[in-house]
């Protein structure tokens, strides 16, 4: 029976090097992450976070998002031009926001315009398409009020046929 209890001990006294040693280890990886914040501080470094933990500059998530799409269409990178590029962007999205600009990039790379195809998929060809896009999302909200106001042509004359034929009614020519 002692060699059973003794056997136990013996597991009960590695248990609790083990838990000190794993203590131990938490501390020491505890220094060294404080270690490495404070140098990372202020210094410009790249400190130590995932990328959903750092939000994206949104000019840098525009050139990303143009890249991406470039890629998905020609299997290749885009040619951003750094600070011309950056530049043209942040002019687009102070005008038009994040959410529509990326809308703009979409049907960019969609459209059939034999001008992009000739000049390329640059940013600056982009920029340069920007009205003719805008154009052609708001192409039926224009061609819808159209309808519409044909349609309140329509009434409107109908309205003023009645109108006309109770005045009529009520008065008669003399």
């Amino acid at each position: 029976m002692s060699d059973l209890f003794a056997s136990d001990e013996s597991l009960l006294a590695m248990a609790e090097r083990l838990n000190k040693m794993a203590g131990d280890l938490l501390a020491e990886t505890a220094k060294f992450m404080a270690r490495i914040e404070a140098e990372t501080q202020g210094s410009g470094a790249v400190a130590l976070a995932t990328a959903t933990e750092r939000k994206a500059h949104p000019i840098k998530e525009l050139l990303t998002a143009f890249d991406l799409k470039h890629v998905e269409k020609f299997k290749a990178p885009a040619n951003i031009q750094g600070g011309k590029d950056s530049q043209i962007m942040k002019r687009l999205l102070t005008t038009y926001g994040r959410e529509r600009v990326l809308e703009l990039i979409d049907l960019f790379f969609d459209c059939d315009d034999t001008f992009v195809h000739k000049a390329g998929f640059t940013v600056g060809v982009f920029q340069s398409k920007i009205a003719s896009l805008i154009a052609q999302t708001a192409a039926p909200r224009v061609a819808g009020m159209t309808a519409k106001t044909e349609s309140n042509r329509a009434n409107a004359a109908t309205a003023s046929a009645m109108i006309k034929r109770a005045y009529d009614d009520g008065h008669p020519r003399r």
